[in-house]
């Protein structure tokens, strides 16, 4: 079931869901191209073995343990230049380290660095191509993970959390080798729980919602428990891939079947409804609906188009109010970039 249009918003990632391989790789081009980044290959996964926390030699799970944490919490800390200090050689490019700073400079505040918990180790050896994907032995908790490995003789992969304001995000991390220590090549964060809950437990909150009969409930917390279990672009978690596997198939509910923008009709007006976000924050999610009105629509009219908006969503879909707090409705004035949001607590039960 693709459902690309939902986001996920992680209180304290500052609206982002994901920063990935500093920024998605879309401007950090020299650390993220090249063939520096983990891509698939043809190879007889026998040639490659991954070790997993207490599998990994103390010695070097201490050296990758360190270097990761160093690198986080400097990330996250009042001066992020100090995370250069980790990071690997296909960093040196001064544009680099320029687009780096852009970006981390936001990233401040965003997490408790002192809360910071490497979850994981993963240590790979290849000898020959790197395959596809490399699962990994040794346990230190449930579930069984794969990595995404390049063409690398060794390489680690950290899996950690911190603590955002209102819930925790996830940081995945690739390290290579350089002059006998451990380097940060990649880095990834995303959220580990909305409204103070994991992937696991959305998960069955979607089943039994599901169950129930409700739909759209299902639909959006299907996404939301894919999006929490996602660890970036290198870490393949079990519980994503059991994730993916059981919404395979699944058709979106009713107005919501094709690719938006979505046009929901309401006696004589038209809602151009752009997506549909989950928020979120003190132990809740909420339910957040952005919709185009026409340029020059003036505040007091963007209010009451929210409100129609409100109204015609809770007839259309009622269950909601068994999952989301509350339903956050923004007006977008067409090409102009101005807005004008509007909030619907869900009453008490």
């Amino acid at each position: 079931m693709a459902i690309p249009q939902i986001r996920a918003i992680a209180p304290g990632v500052r609206g982002a869901i994901r920063i990935a391989l500093v920024a998605a790789c879309t401007a950090l081009v020299a650390a993220c191209s090249s063939g520096t980044a983990p891509t698939a290959h043809s190879a007889d996964a026998s040639t490659a073995t991954c070790l997993r926390d207490a599998g990994v030699d103390k010695t070097g799970h201490d050296a990758i343990a360190k270097a990761a944490e160093g690198f986080t919490a400097a990330v996250f800390g009042e001066d992020p230049s100090k995370a250069l200090a980790f990071v690997s050689k296909q960093w040196q490019d001064e544009a680099v380290r320029q687009e780096f700073m852009k970006q981390s400079s936001g990233y401040h505040g965003m997490v408790d660095p002192g809360s910071l918990a490497v979850e994981h180790v993963y240590f790979v050896r290849l000898k020959g191509p790197a395959p596809d994907v490399v699962f990994c032995e040794g346990d230190a908790g449930s579930g069984r993970t794969a990595v995404r490995p390049a063409n690398l003789p060794e390489q680690a992969f950290v899996a950690a959390t911190a603590s955002a304001p209102n819930d925790r995000v996830a940081v995945s991390l690739w390290l290579v080798p350089e002059n006998g220590e451990w380097k940060v090549r990649m880095f990834s964060i995303d959220p580990a729980t909305v409204g103070r809950k994991d992937a696991g437990q959305i998960f069955e909150w979607a089943k039994a919602q599901e169950s129930a009969g409700h739909a759209f409930n299902a639909w959006v917390l299907y996404a939301a428990a894919g999006r929490l279990a996602s660890r970036g672009p290198f870490l393949l978690t079990e519980s994503a891939h059991a994730i993916s596997e059981a919404v395979a198939g699944k058709k979106p509910p009713s107005g919501l079947d094709v690719r938006p923008p979505w046009e929901w009709k309401d006696d004589g007006t038209t809602f151009k409804v752009l997506g549909i976000q989950y928020l979120g924050g003190a132990g809740k999610i909420n339910l957040a609906i952005d919709h185009e009105v026409p340029a020059g629509t003036g505040d007091e009219a963007m209010d009451r188009a929210n409100k129609a908006l409100i109204a015609y969503f809770k007839r259309r879909y009622p269950e909601y109010s068994d999952v989301f707090a509350g339903l956050l409705v923004r007006a977008h004035a067409q090409g102009t970039g101005k807005g004008f949001a509007t909030f619907d607590e869900t009453p008490a039960r």
